[in-house]
């Protein structure tokens, strides 16, 4: 294989990189991304100890790949436009994420808007639930009450009612209807 590096930068800033072979490539590298903004030409090609580094200048993103064979041009060629193509899909790719997130947003904004009439509609039933409550012990205490005035009522009927009978056998006593 010919290419031995590979890098995508903004100016002079490197934003990815891949080395497919060993060695330090960060001097020659800096070096090409200044001579590719000076010159400002899409293709640039310099050649720095035993690599020539091939370039592709598009819209401020710099395409880098090293190769170790200075004849072949197609191959660092194809890797170059291969490159911006995947960087192009990726930002293909990008906005269809961003697609994604808005429609997740939306859904989620719904999702919450439909949580808060469902806490709305939960907080009326608990006041109503509390109301309810309230009346039920209302309730008890007016039938306790009633209940409480309807044993004496039946209290005093049974009292008045012995009482009746005790004057009645009294007075039949009394009168010797019955005999003692």
């Amino acid at each position: 294989m010919t290419i031995t590096y590979s890098c995508i930068a903004n100016g002079r800033v490197i934003l990815a990189e891949l080395a497919l072979t060993g060695g330090s490539y960060q001097d020659a590298v800096s070096s090409v991304l200044k001579l590719v903004l000076l010159k400002a030409e899409k293709k640039t090609t310099a050649r720095i100890g035993s690599y020539v580094y091939h370039t592709l200048f598009i819209d401020g993103i710099t395409y880098l790949c090293a190769t170790d064979n200075p004849l072949d041009v197609t191959l660092p060629t194809a890797f170059l436009d291969e490159m911006k193509y995947n960087q192009n899909q990726g930002e293909f790719m990008i906005s269809a994420l961003k697609s994604q997130v808005t429609d997740v947003k939306n859904s989620m904004s719904q999702n919450i808007d439909k949580m808060l009439k469902r806490e709305e509609k939960l907080n009326i039933l608990i006041d109503r639930t509390d109301n309810l409550q309230v009346a039920t012990k209302a309730f008890q205490k007016t039938t306790t009450k009633t209940s409480k005035k309807m044993w004496w009522r039946n209290y005093k009927i049974i009292i008045i009612i012995c009482s009746i009978f005790i004057i009645i056998i009294i007075i039949l006593l009394s009168t010797n209807v019955i005999p003692i």
